[in-house]
């Protein structure tokens, strides 16, 4: 069975010959094939590479496009820069609050030499390992992205205090992400991955969530008729898990480390399945042994539940992580007996 037969094996509830795991290795694949990140980051063929090296070496079931939101803050006009060891910054948001909307231009999904770089990773590692793993895009929805537009505080103020403001924004936002969202399924994700910030404990407020995040999401969700995974972006759940439930074509909820999974099973729909595992930042403290133990603990939590992957959670695998961290978590899901 491939890692990609694995996959959505689980998701569709049955009982694969052991369980998917993953890593978040968008960015520790440029470790792998000692590439600078400025020309990772650029260059869609040196990702593939990347990404497939990561396969290669870890055995992984989902391989991932680039995981660098600041390079769609910078597709709007805004300034990413570049550390050594982090995947891209957003510098400066390319205007610095609403009042300044009519300053944007839309970069067009097909011709954009920023957005052209994630649609021809994704066409890459489609063609290269798409019968052997899953292939997850991540990209900010349509209430998440003026974070990377405005800056967070800027947007937090247009969603509390100004509403013609905020119905501009996602009278923008929303047609672009569908646009954005519906070429990266064409070009070959199985899946697509919304970092959900303002569903979060530690952004979003009960009236943001219920009345803007929500329902703009589920509009969009509605249309575009694609499998998500909504990821937590640092942040729990927990408060607002519920509503998260409520998404349509919900394929998977990837939980903070401090949430409960089992509870978070209770609260999500049947057919939605939970990931959840080591804490990427964690990892390079963590001991092999520390890994395996954590990874064994989930697994025999979700004994019982067929819709369960096992993955690293928060941000990008760290370039210092040792290998051997990876590889624990796959000797663990290879000794565990379904």
């Amino acid at each position: 069975m491939s890692g990609r037969e694995r996959v959505f094996s689980v998701l569709s509830g049955k009982a694969p010959e052991r369980r998917p795991f993953s890593a978040l290795l968008s960015l520790y694949g440029a470790r792998l094939i000692q590439c600078p990140l400025r020309e990772f980051y650029a260059d869609s063929k040196k990702y593939v590479q990347g990404q497939c090296a990561a396969l290669e070496t870890f055995g992984l079931d989902v391989i991932f496009a680039p995981f660098a939101m600041a390079l769609f803050g910078e597709a709007f006009g805004g300034e990413a820069g570049y550390l050594e060891d982090q995947a891209p910054n957003l510098y400066r948001p390319a205007i610095p609050s609403a009042e300044h909307l009519d300053e944007l231009k839309v970069p067009d999904v097909d011709s954009h030499p920023g957005l052209l770089f994630f649609r021809e990773a994704i066409r890459g590692l489609k063609k290269s390992k798409g019968e052997e793993a899953a292939l997850a895009a991540i990209l900010p929805g349509p209430a998440d992205l003026p974070i990377l537009l405005m800056g967070l505080e800027a947007w937090l103020d247009t969603l509390l205090a100004n509403p013609d403001g905020t119905r501009r924004t996602l009278d923008l936002t929303t047609p672009f992400f569908l646009k954005l969202a519906r070429a990266f399924v064409e070009d070959g994700a199985d899946a697509l991955v919304l970092p959900a910030a303002l569903m979060t404990r530690a952004v979003g407020s009960p009236g943001i969530v219920d009345e803007v995040a929500l329902p703009v999401l589920r509009d969009a969700l509605e249309e575009l008729r694609a499998p998500v995974i909504v990821h937590h972006v640092g942040g729990r759940f927990r408060k607002y898990l519920d509503r998260v439930a409520r998404l349509p074509f919900l394929a998977a909820v990837v939980l903070d480390p401090r949430d409960d999974p089992l509870e978070a099973k209770k609260i999500l729909p049947e057919e939605t399945a939970v990931v959840c595992g080591p804490d990427a930042g964690g990892l390079p403290a963590a001991s092999p042994r520390e890994v395996e133990d954590e990874c064994r603990k989930l697994l025999e939590i979700f004994r019982e539940e067929p819709r369960f992957i096992l993955a690293t959670t928060g941000a990008d695998v760290p370039l210092e992580t040792e290998p051997d961290r990876i590889h624990a978590m796959r000797k663990t899901v290879e000794a565990h007996e379904l």
